[in-house]
């Protein structure tokens, strides 16, 4: 039976060109060449992460050649997903921690901070990362391949300190509920174990401390960069 010849360019260079659903014909960099029974055929070019391209009615004429116009596989798109944790516990999830990638829009964590941004056209980026109170992260050169799903957890790092008061009783020690706290614009209430607790920024403050029975307390606190500064103050009754 007669035969010919069929070949082209395809682009990646490494595709797959299928003949009719036969095996995959010889591919150089990118140029293929096969020799086949003369006739019609489908045509297909095919890559991982890529959309699958379909030529029809392909004609292998008789002792001749077909070179085919050039082929270019179109890349799907990405998906970047991973977790942000704060980066002295692991455990602490990051929700609503904002994940930019590139120019896209933004994605937020969620509760457990977990993070999927989709339909990202390949390419190599960088990924922001905000969240208030905490410092900006910057990730470079993140590369996401034709159809890849790729993984990139993250920490970030508190900008504020944490304030923390201890309250009690100066006489017997009893923790102290309902007192006032008053640093750097907050006012956090110490609680039934007599504890305050508020975020604040970096800083030497003066922190002011009231209750309705007692007498009314300063007391300075400097705060220092994802640290705990703990005051513990002893009240007596006015």
């Amino acid at each position: 039976m007669a035969t010919g010849w069929l070949a082209g360019y395809v682009e990646p260079n490494d595709a797959v060109v299928r003949i009719g659903g036969g095996d995959p014909i010889s591919n150089l960099n990118g140029n293929y060449l096969a020799i086949y029974l003369a006739g019609t055929y489908t045509v297909t070019f095919e890559r991982s992460g890529y959309v699958t391209k379909t030529k029809t009615g392909v004609v292998i004429p008789e002792n001749s050649t077909n070179t085919l116009a050039d082929v270019t596989l179109t890349p799907l798109p990405g998906t970047l997903s991973g977790t942000i944790t704060r980066v002295d516990n692991p455990l602490h999830y990051m929700e609503n921690a904002s994940v930019v990638v590139g120019s896209m829009p933004a994605v937020l964590a969620d509760a457990n901070g977990y993070y999927s941004v989709t339909g990202i056209t390949p390419g190599t980026y960088d990924v922001t990362i905000t969240k208030d109170a905490y410092d900006t992260k910057v990730i470079e050169d993140v590369v996401i391949g034709p159809g890849a799903d790729v993984t990139q957890d993250a920490e970030i790092e508190w900008t504020d300190g944490l304030a923390k008061f201890v309250i009690t009783c100066d006489h017997c020690g009893t923790p102290i509920e309902g007192v006032q706290c008053a640093i750097a614009g907050v006012t956090p209430s110490s609680d039934a174990a007599g504890i305050a607790k508020r975020k604040v920024p970096v800083g030497t403050y003066t922190a002011t401390i009231t209750h309705e029975t007692s007498d009314t307390e300063t007391v300075s606190m400097t705060i220092v960069k994802n640290e705990t500064t703990i005051a513990n103050v002893g009240l007596t009754n006015s």
